[in-house]
């Protein structure tokens, strides 16, 4: 007879029962020190192996049932706001793992409301792009705003912000508790960057002295969360008239359909050019990218695999290693050697932009778009082609190539 490991027995007996609490911890306005929302913390069963989180969501995805734990975790934190009193929107964030994101837009039978925040981990932004930024959009579109928890970890997580475009910050409380460094200073002015393009807020972690709200305000931290404001504590004893955050963050523009070209054009009027000319800027804003590799994304459609020449995935595969986010599509693209690092998608036969040139680059305070559509019925291969720095086109832009991504 097979052994029942112990931990699968209580798991079994956590997700049968809902044995899982909610505890919620204090968020304040750093300016006023007054608490404005509160973070819904998941604990197992008392004094067991899997009370904290972190055991029993590792011991959840080990047997294969973070869905299951993972929703009921969140049941668990709205019915605890819910008993709080917390009717003010935005007064309630509520984490998910990233692994579960896919299964919250499938059955979304648990809508917030009032409106909530979904707190996902920086180790979401690791996950494919196309999925996680599909996800994303689909959940906005069900209520959810959105933070985005323990940034600071790894400079790589940057890339994706500028296509998230997450309503709230957490610096990792490392940021804060640790000496100032290098690290520390790169995340600082990645964060301070799009929080200034976007209205994003920013919120410190781990505070727990009067020296971590000094750093944390110089960090650029609009709210704090740590054990000098409070610990977690059961939902009936914290304090429930909290007004919530106003959230400010823009949304995108999305015409997924669209090409970059039929985006920019709209905007933007074409000028005309050889294939040289567009070769030579294309290096050059792959060039740029360099600058920031470890906080950009590059997105390219190049018409065809033939068109990816060993000099440019040389300088791609050097993008990627630096911890850049790049992404490749053409039409042929799976046939040639896999591209470590990279994302490569195969364009149809069909698909529009086999006629368009098109190259993204996005960091935290660079962005530039390439966009071009071959011209029929010349004599010779031309383009009119669109460049451009308008931040806000960019970003559309490359949303209509993340759109055509398959996760």
């Amino acid at each position: 007879m097979p052994l029942v490991d112990e931990g699968d027995a209580l798991l079994d007996d956590i997700v049968r029962s809902g044995d899982v609490r909610s505890l919620l911890q204090p968020i304040v306005d750093l300016s006023s020190g007054d608490t404005v929302a509160y973070e819904a913390l998941a604990r197992g069963p008392h004094g067991s192996p899997l009370e904290r989180p972190d055991r029993l969501l590792a011991k959840a995805r080990a047997a294969g049932r973070l869905d299951e734990v993972d929703r009921l975790c969140r049941v668990r934190a709205i019915e605890a706001g819910r008993r709080a009193g917390l009717v003010a929107p935005h007064s309630l964030f509520v984490n998910v793992e990233p692994d579960s994101l896919h299964h919250l837009v499938d059955n979304n039978d648990l809508l917030p409301h009032p409106p909530t925040i979904l707190e996902l981990t920086e180790r979401a932004l690791s996950l494919d792009p196309a999925l996680l930024i599909r996800a994303i959009a689909a959940l906005r579109e069900l209520g959810w705003a959105f933070a985005i928890d323990d940034l600071g970890v790894n400079t790589r997580s940057l890339a994706l912000l500028p296509l998230i475009a997450p309503d709230i910050i957490k610096l990792d409380m490392s940021i804060v508790q640790n000496a100032p460094d290098q690290h520390a200073a790169t995340i600082m002015s990645a964060v301070a960057a799009h929080s200034e393009a976007t209205g994003a807020l920013i919120l410190a972690e781990g505070i727990e002295t009067a020296e971590h709200i000094v750093r944390a305000r110089a960090l650029g931290a609009d709210l704090g969360q740590g054990w000098l404001f409070g610990p977690p504590a059961e939902a009936d004893t914290v304090i429930a008239t909290v007004p919530g955050l106003s959230l400010s963050t823009p949304p995108i523009p999305r015409r997924p359909s669209a090409t970059p070209y039929e985006i920019a054009v709209r905007a933007r009027a074409p000028k005309i050019a050889d294939k040289l000319l567009l070769l030579e800027l294309s290096t050059f804003l792959e060039s740029r990218a360099q600058r920031d590799a470890d906080s950009a994304v590059i997105v390219s459609a190049i018409q065809h695999a033939d068109n990816l020449t060993p000099a440019t995935v040389r300088r791609y595969r050097e993008l990627a290693s630096l911890g850049a986010l790049v992404i490749v599509l053409a039409k042929g693209i799976s046939a040639i050697d896999p591209l470590s690092d990279m994302h490569a998608v195969d364009l149809a036969e069909d698909e529009p932009l086999t006629g368009e040139w098109a190259v993204a680059v996005i960091s935290t305070d660079f962005a530039a778009l390439l966009a071009a559509r071959e011209m029929r019925n010349t004599s010779q291969l031309q383009f009119e082609f669109v460049l451009t720095h308008d931040r806000r086109l960019v970003l559309e832009a490359a949303h209509s190539l993340f759109a055509r991504l398959r996760g």
